[in-house]
């Protein structure tokens, strides 16, 4: 049985949050496949999607410290600057172990990060879980290093 760890920002909500609901649901629906699911926060009624906050507050403070800086440092609108500190990570190994108890993925997929994982964690993650990692990127923020739409910026 293929097991399947599904990291994302937010779960049905917004167009990555939607993504990521409908590669759970077709995941799930996979005969030897078993899947968990990790958002930032909120409540679902899948047993399967867990919460790695148990209230926005924290997530939302963050996320809008990020956007007030992004204003205060640039005068570039579009730029989706969230992070001073390249290894900031929302998310760390040992609250996702802590959350997944004993499920051992063989595959962790990763979709919309900016705001909850470093390349560092995700490098933690792999080791810890000796998995494959596949990032699937939901807009060009991965490969412009900042700008969701590419000539945006």
């Amino acid at each position: 049985m293929k097991k399947v760890l599904l990291i994302c920002e937010r779960f049905d909500y917004g167009g990555s949050g939607k993504l990521s609901s409908n590669l759970f649901k077709i995941i799930e629906n996979k005969k030897d496949w078993d899947i968990r699911a990790i958002q930032a926060y909120g409540k679902n009624k899948n047993k399967n999607v867990l919460s790695y906050f148990r209230t926005s507050f924290f997530f939302q403070f963050v996320y809008f410290f990020f956007r007030i800086a992004r204003l205060l440092i640039s005068t570039n609108q579009h730029f989706f600057f969230n992070k001073f500190n390249s290894n900031f990570s929302l998310f760390k190994i040992n609250g996702i172990k802590k959350i997944v108890k004993d499920f051992n993925p063989d595959i962790v997929l990763i979709t919309g990060f900016e705001y909850i994982l470093s390349y560092e964690e995700i490098y933690k993650i792999k080791e810890n879980y000796k998995s494959k990692i596949v990032l699937y990127p939901i807009d060009h923020y991965v490969f412009t290093g900042g700008c969701r739409y590419p000539l945006n910026c």
